[in-house]
């Protein structure tokens, strides 16, 4: 618990260091933005609905009022693209800057400087990824909007993403493969290798901080009883929320080398992505590195190759 409790602490300071900083603000400046927008669109709505003598619940497939109401609203307010493209761009650049620091905690760079630059250690195509694998759960698991309908359908996404959401993000970083991300078995794996009590607290704790953070700028607002002051107090608290939960996963990434390992297996392991093995595949991994390098210094390439193969398949690509 108190390791754990740790590691969210340093995944606190860490989200603030300039270089992470910088996007979350981008991201938190372009979400306020929208918010104005929306509580313009709003009151200009609430305008014409009163001047039509509707409520803004009405039907508009029963109620002509409403309807020419809705049509009126329509007219009144534009697209606003120009919005929704800083939003797209804002969120990628946020995806990109989030995977960076997991993969840069999980190698050990926690106290190099974090770049300014959105991506450093992982491709741009890795939350490209992350979307396409979003997008293929959700398709695999559409059958159940026909069978259940929508809502079930909705509720079981949502169910998915809060529960396995740091499973599939360390699968998919990990091994830089889709199929792994969306694998509920590689998801099950990497929970036992980690322990359910670290995956708990992977999951709840930056929930709580989150918690906490909008119960305190809920109290403010609803002191100063200013809209705006609400808007800028939820889209910070949703940001920070959700950088909270990805930055946090990088300290899971690498998991503790086990006792009873010689210098020279922890030295193997180091740079081992290994947090989905337990003690004993840990190991048997560490002595099977240690054979590599013997086999590579005498030119035996292809035994060499033979014995690291099982290592290379898309559950287990260390």
């Amino acid at each position: 618990m108190n390791e754990n409790l740790n590691k969210l602490k340093r995944a606190i300071h860490f989200l603030f260091r300039p270089g992470n900083a910088l996007y979350l603000g981008i991201l938190a400046i372009v979400l306020c933005l929208e918010g104005f927008q929306t509580l313009k669109d709003i009151n200009i709505m609430k305008e014409i609905f009163q001047a039509q003598g509707v409520n803004l619940n009405c039907d508009p497939g029963t109620d002509v009022k409403c309807f020419t109401a809705m049509l009126e609203f329509s007219d009144a307010v534009p697209s606003h693209y120009g919005i929704t493209a800083l939003k797209i761009i804002a969120v990628f650049l946020f995806l990109c800057k989030m995977f960076d620091g997991i993969l840069r905690l999980s190698e050990g760079m926690e106290d190099d400087p974090v770049p300014f630059a959105p991506v450093s250690v992982v491709p741009f195509l890795t939350p490209l990824k992350y979307i396409a694998g979003s997008i293929l759960l959700a398709l695999a698991t559409l059958p159940i909007a026909f069978l259940f309908g929508l809502k079930s359908w909705q509720l079981c996404l949502i169910l998915i993403n809060s529960l396995f959401m740091p499973a599939m993000v360390m699968n998919l970083i990990g091994n830089d493969s889709i199929l792994s991300m969306i694998s509920p078995r590689a998801w099950l794996i990497t929970i036992n290798n980690m322990g359910l009590k670290n995956y708990l607290a992977l999951l709840f704790f930056p929930f709580l901080v989150a918690f906490s953070l909008a119960f305190l700028l809920g109290i403010l607002a609803a002191l100063a009883r200013n809209d705006g002051l609400i808007i800028i107090g939820m889209e910070i608290v949703a940001v920070l929320a959700a950088a909270l939960v990805y930055m946090y996963i990088g300290y899971f990434m690498r998991a503790d080398v086990p006792q009873g390992l010689s210098e020279a297996e922890q030295r193997a392991l180091y740079e081992a992505d290994t947090y989905r093995m337990d003690d004993a595949e840990k190991k048997q991994f560490a002595q099977d590195l240690l054979a590599a390098d013997t086999l590579r210094n005498e030119g035996s390439f292809e035994q060499m190759e033979s014995l690291l193969l099982p290592y290379t398949d898309p559950h287990n690509n260390i």
